[in-house]
């Protein structure tokens, strides 16, 4: 009875997610099984990771927060400009992971390059105007590099995934399946937190965790 309570206790204030695909690789990986605090207080910050529910189709999505109510938005050669000043980008070292198939998902990851059983991308550091960072992929050149300027409407935010182009995000208009704005309201989680990650076929299985990848919050 008491194990019960404790753990009801604890899904009033968490709420365990694991991540299926790839588009947030690589600050989420598939495999990755998180919890997120369902305590929503306080105003959601540009460049925080959120879970919430899909405008449309319901479902939980996470994605990264890049611009908020009143804020312009646009994409140009893959930068984003934000209130009409581009992001600093600072050139990391490659992104590398093994070329084979997302046991979990199935699909085969997006490379910039595949060298021998490698999958090698682009990786640089996004840094936001308040000064937070966070390293994003860029796999290679795509129509979502380009886009118009967004003006984000009031009680919205405007979220991309940190792998630009493995992800069907705000760029993306709710009807050709992307998100397009997100209502704020929709947020059901926050401040995420990596218990584990399985590299395997099930999720529990204690031999298929990554042994790098457990115990860590998620920025």
């Amino acid at each position: 009875m008491l194990f019960l309570v404790s753990v009801l206790s604890l899904r009033a204030f968490y709420e365990p997610f694991w991540i299926p695909s790839a588009s947030m690789v690589p600050s989420l990986r598939v495999g990755d099984y998180l919890i997120v605090s369902r305590h929503n207080k306080g105003p959601l910050e540009r460049g925080e990771i959120v879970v919430f529910q899909h405008p449309t189709r319901g479902g939980e999505w996470i994605k990264r927060i890049i611009a908020l109510e009143g804020d312009s938005v646009q994409i140009v050669d893959g930068a984003v400009i934000l209130n009409g000043a581009p992001l600093a980008y600072e050139p990391k070292d490659d992104f590398v992971r093994a070329f084979r198939r997302h046991d979990l998902s199935g699909g085969m990851p997006m490379c910039g390059q595949v060298n021998g059983q490698n999958c090698i991308t682009p990786a640089s550091i996004e840094i936001l105007p308040s000064g937070k960072s966070h390293l994003i992929l860029d796999a290679r050149d795509s129509s979502l590099d380009n886009t118009a300027v967004y003006k984000v409407p009031s009680g919205h935010m405007f979220l991309l995934g940190d792998h630009r182009d493995n992800s069907l995000d705000s760029r993306v208009a709710v009807g050709a399946g992307g998100l397009g704005f997100v209502p704020t309201a929709n947020v059901t989680g926050r401040k995420p937190f990596l218990i584990f990650s399985s590299s395997g076929m099930v999720l529990f299985n204690p031999f298929s965790w990554r042994r790098d990848r457990y115990l860590q919050a998620i920025q």
